[in-house]
Formats: structure tokens, sequence, C-alpha cells
């Protein structure tokens, strides 16, 4: 095997094309949103507002907003209504290396998510993430749904109760009580 022009071995380089190239198409393909991040701090190190450095499609589909017109920004240039708590998880995230889950709603995006996120190096962040909003708008109906019950159970002005098979009272309104 022979050397490239940079002197590397071609197997090695043609190993390295290759790795890339797997990756690049895992990358290109993963259904999850992903983004690389770097934090960005005021003079007292504490996080201000974070820089576009790369997304994937998925991040495009679940988000809005193309990589054109995110990379290389701050996310309050693109986004001036993104709430202080994602700078401020990130900035934990990066200043603690210790990596976070959460759910939380983007006001600008309308959209709840759930994300994943971890430093990767000095000052940088990447996230991973998926759009969860139609399980919340679900569980808000169901709790909503769940309240109305209570309400017209607790407020019958007739007696209800609920009995398990054996005829054993499990639930029972206060009209029925009375």
């Amino acid at each position: 095997s022979g050397r490239n022009e940079h002197g590397w071995d071609l197997s090695l380089a043609d190993a390295l094309r290759a790795s890339e190239k797997r990756y690049r198409q895992l990358f290109e393909s993963m259904t999850e949103g992903f983004a690389l991040h770097e934090i960005l701090t005021d003079e007292r190190e504490q996080p201000y507002d974070y820089r576009f450095l790369s997304v994937n499609p998925a991040f495009e589909r679940l988000t809005g907003p193309k990589a054109a017109d995110l990379l290389g920004k701050r996310v309050r240039e693109v986004l001036p209504a993104v709430e202080p708590y994602w700078i401020e998880n990130y900035g934990r995230v990066v200043r603690t290396g210790e990596p976070v889950r959460f759910e939380n709603y983007s006001t600008a995006l309308g959209r709840w998510y759930e994300v994943f996120a971890y430093r990767v190096a000095p000052r940088q962040f990447a996230v991973a993430f998926t759009d969860v909003t139609e399980r919340k708008t679900a569980e808000e109906a169901l709790r909503r749904s769940e309240a109305r019950f209570r309400s017209i159970f607790e407020h019958a002005p007739i007696g209800i109760a609920i009995a398990d098979w054996e005829g054993r009272l499990q639930v029972c309104n206060p009209a029925f009580i009375s």
C-alpha cells in the first residue's frame, strides 16, 4: 500500500473515509433530532446564549428552522422568544459535564420535546431529542377528562358507588354516604 499526499498510509486513509461515511449516514438518517452547540458565557462565565454548530435533517423536521438559517447563529438570534431554562440547562451540562434528560415546552416552536443533552468538548454540548407534543397533548386531555369525571362524581345530587365483582365498595361519592 502506498501513501497519499498527506503521507498517510492509503489503507488508513481509506478506513478513515469509510468511517466518516458511516457516521455521516447515521447522522443523516437518525429519526431523533440532533444538534451540536457552543455555549456562550459572559465575563462571569454565566451562560447567556448558545450557537448552532451542526444539526441533522431530523432537527429540521422536528423544529422547523433549516440548517442554513441556523448554523453559526445564536439561538436568541433565530428564536428570540427562547425561554431561559433551555440556556440554563445546557450551561449546567457544559459546566458540570453531567448529562441531563428532561422534557420541556418550547414556546418559540410551540412543541414539547424530550431532550438528552451532554458535553462533548469544553464549551460544547450536543442534544438528541424527540417531539413528544402528541403524547403531552393526550396526557393533558386525559387529565381534563379525569377532572371533569371527578367533579361530576363528587357533586352529583344522587349517590354513586363503584363496587368490585364481590360487591365490595371501591369508591362512593358524598351523596351516596348521606
